[in-house]
């Protein structure tokens, strides 16, 4: 890579994401650099390709003004374990693409999630997996949005800079090498360089916000099938270690795990009485359909939310009191080679 731009806008409950990104094919499995294929959620989110183009010997090659187009699949790449998340990939196999040509993309994304209302957050400068020449990253937010940020650990120290419509940070860094995670440590140590934004101001307020959703996909029909197995299970004991058990072993063992995680699926749970009428559901539909029938049993149960892949380290992730810091922004002019080239063509 020797380009890797991103910039984000960040107003209340929208996601403004611009992304540029150009790499040389030093070599023939280089030429992969042509398979270009973009991600997004349809239902969330609104792409725009702006450029796709080919840099070679001076030259410039408009790809999407030479008659190429995209075309648009969906792939469902977890189906095979009963996922459905509704995901659009946006593909193109670029012709005529050469050793020595650099490839530039320039695209950005709108994004609105319903489920989180007028909250944003943000992760960037995830420069980690691949060199880069030059690495850029821009967030501004908007004067009514109350955004804390943090640079890991491997970044240089942000300083925020204000104006009448908001606040924003910048960093760039030339040479970015990848990061070796070390080997048997904790996931935690694998996250490498990344800068994280979030206006939530606490583990409290994101808990709030998802609370309400569970209470309401627990509300069962007091005369619905539901209704019936709990009532199935107070009868055969009084004890409620016994019936806790029950309800469990009977969510667990009647009903198949399929998430269907496609808009608002993706945070809300399934409703209880509609899980158990189509006999599956996602951990989300099950926890509902668990404490639907734990209640009605006069068994204490909350729902709680955990992260079972980044395991230990999940504490520190947001919302603490360490946001960015009041020095100067470190950036580099180390520039050369192909680097150097490329911002003279541009």
């Amino acid at each position: 890579m020797i380009l890797t731009d991103e910039q984000v806008n960040l107003t209340r409950g929208t996601v403004e994401r611009f992304v540029e990104a150009a790499a040389v094919v030093q070599t023939a499995a280089g030429l992969s650099a042509g398979n270009i294929a973009i991600p997004w959620r349809p239902d969330i989110d609104t792409l725009t390709v702006h450029a796709l183009t080919i840099h070679r010997a001076g030259k410039v090659i408009d790809v999407l003004t030479s008659g190429q187009k995209f075309t648009v699949i969906r792939r469902e790449t977890n189906l095979e374990a009963a996922t459905l998340d509704g995901q659009l990939t946006a593909t193109l196999q670029i012709q005529g693409v050469e050793v020595g040509d650099v490839v530039s993309l320039a695209m950005s994304t709108v994004s609105r999630d319903p489920t989180l209302g007028a909250h944003v957050e943000q992760l960037l400068a995830q420069w980690n997996g691949i060199a880069i020449d030059r690495a850029r990253m821009r967030l501004r937010w908007a004067k009514d949005v109350s955004l804390r940020v943090r640079p890991s650990a491997d970044l240089p120290p942000i300083k925020a800079k204000s104006d009448r419509s908001g606040q924003s940070i910048e960093l760039a860094l030339d040479n970015v090498q990848p990061i070796v995670p070390p080997k048997g440590a904790p996931l935690r140590y694998a996250y490498g360089r990344f800068v994280e934004a979030t206006d939530f101001k606490g583990w409290d307020e994101l808990s709030a916000l998802m609370a309400p959703l569970y209470a309401k996909a627990s509300a069962i029909d007091s005369k619905g099938a539901v209704a019936a197995q709990i009532e199935a299970i107070r009868s055969k004991s009084s004890d409620p270690l016994t019936r806790a058990g029950e309800a469990l072993a009977l969510v667990q063992d009647k009903v198949r795990y399929v998430a269907i995680e496609i808009g608002a699926a993706g945070y809300v749970p399934a409703g209880a009485d509609a899980s158990w009428a189509s006999r599956f559901g996602d951990c989300k539909a099950k926890t509902a359909l668990l404490l639907a029938m734990l209640h009605r049993l006069d068994i204490a149960a909350v729902p709680v939310l955990v992260n079972t892949q980044r395991g230990d380290g999940m504490d520190s992730k947001i919302a603490d009191d360490r946001a960015i810091r009041s020095c100067s922004g470190t950036r580099h002019d180390r520039r050369k080679g192909l680097l150097a080239r490329w911002h003279t063509d541009r």
